[in-house]
C-alpha cells in the first residue's frame, strides 16, 4: 500500500467515477483502475460495486474512507512543513441547518476553542436536505439537523428542543391580546420560517390537526424577509422561539401561544456506519458534556 493508492481511492470515492478521478491525476482510467484493484487485493476487500456509470462505495470503503482522509491530511501537513508550525490546526467541517447557530451562546464556541485549540471548526449553513446529503455522501462527518431521522441509519445526540412563536406588527390586535392561543391565528395570513425539509410540513400539519385553518402565504428560510413582511403589517410570522431574539424591530411584538406544547428537537447527527475522526469525536464529547451541564 502506498500514498498514491490512497489518493486514488479517495478521489474515486468522492467522485464515484474512475474516469473523473483519472482526470484529476492526468492518468488513464485503466491505470487508476488497476491501482484500485491492487489496493482491494492487498486489503482483501471489495471497495466498490462497479456499474457502467458509477463506482458505488461498499461498507468496507465507507469504513476505510475516514482513515484514509486522516492519513492523507497528515501526509500533506508533513510535506508542507506545517508540522513545525505551532498554530497548525485540524479542520472539522460541520453541516448545520439554517439559523441553528443562533441557538448557541458565544461561550459554547469560546470554551471549545479554549479546550481544543488544535481544532478549527467550520460550520456550513445549508438547507436540511443538502446538509443530510453532505452527511450521506461522507463530505462531512457531523451535521446539526432537526428530527425525525431514521435511528438505524444515524446516531442522534440531542442538542436542544424548542417551541415556536409568532411575530406580530404592534398594530395587530393579537399583539396585545391578554390570553393568546393558537386558535387566535384562525384566518390570519402567515409566513413560516421554513427549514426546507422538515419544519414547514410539521407546522402546517400541526395547525391542521388542531382544526386551525390559516392562510400560509409563504415559507421562507430567510428570517430577514419574514421580519420585513411583519414590520410592514402584511402578515404574521411563525418562527422557532430561539430566533425571536433576532427580531428586534420596535414595530414587532413576539407572542408565545399559551396552549402550544409542541417541541422541535435538534440533534448532532452522524451516520451509524461511519468511523469518526478524532476531531469529530472530540466535538461530539464536548456537545454531550454541554447538554449534560445545561440539564443539571
Amino acid at each position: 500500500m502506498n500514498h498514491k493508492q490512497l489518493e486514488y481511492f479517495q478521489e474515486v470515492y468522492n467522485k464515484h467515477s474512475v474516469s473523473a478521478a483519472a482526470k484529476t491525476f492526468f492518468i488513464s482510467p485503466q491505470g487508476l483502475s488497476k491501482m484500485i484493484i491492487s489496493l482491494e487485493k492487498e486489503l482483501n476487500v471489495t471497495l466498490f460495486e462497479r456499474s457502467e456509470k458509477k463506482m458505488i462505495p461498499t461498507p468496507a470503503a465507507i469504513s476505510l474512507y475516514s482513515h484514509v482522509k486522516h492519513i492523507l491530511d497528515e501526509y500533506d501537513l508533513i510535506l508542507n512543513n506545517q508540522f513545525m508550525t505551532f498554530e497548525s490546526k485540524k479542520d472539522l467541517n460541520i453541516a448545520i441547518s439554517y439559523d441553528a447557530m443562533s441557538y448557541f451562546p458565544a461561550s459554547f464556541f469560546s470554551n471549545f476553542y479554549t479546550t481544543h485549540p488544535d481544532i478549527l471548526l467550520h460550520f456550513i449553513e445549508l438547507p436540511d436536505s443538502e446538509a443530510l446529503n453532505q452527511l450521506d455522501s461522507n463530505k462531512v462527518e457531523l451535521a446539526v439537523l432537526p428530527g425525525p431521522l431514521h435511528e438505524g441509519t444515524y446516531h442522534l445526540d440531542p442538542l436542544f428542543s424548542h417551541q415556536f412563536c409568532f411575530l406580530f406588527h404592534k398594530d395587530n390586535p393579537l399583539a396585545h391580546k391578554e390570553d393568546f392561543h393558537l386558535a387566535d391565528t384562525q384566518g390570519e395570513s402567515i409566513v413560516i420560517k421554513s427549514q426546507e425539509l422538515f419544519f414547514s410540513d410539521a407546522q402546517r400539519n400541526h395547525l391542521l390537526s388542531l382544526g386551525i385553518s390559516t392562510n400560509i402565504v409563504m415559507e421562507c428560510t430567510d428570517l430577514n424577509v419574514i421580519t420585513k413582511l411583519v414590520e410592514n403589517n402584511l402578515c404574521i410570522g411563525m418562527i422557532p422561539e430561539y430566533l425571536s431574539q433576532l427580531a428586534t424591530s420596535i414595530n414587532i411584538i413576539t407572542r408565545h401561544p399559551m396552549d402550544d406544547t409542541q417541541e422541535k428537537n435538534m440533534y448532532l447527527v452522524h451516520r451509524a456506519d461511519s468511523v469518526l475522526s478524532q476531531e469529530s469525536k472530540e466535538f461530539l464529547l464536548y456537545c454531550r458534556e454541554y447538554v449534560s451541564q445545561k440539564n443539571l
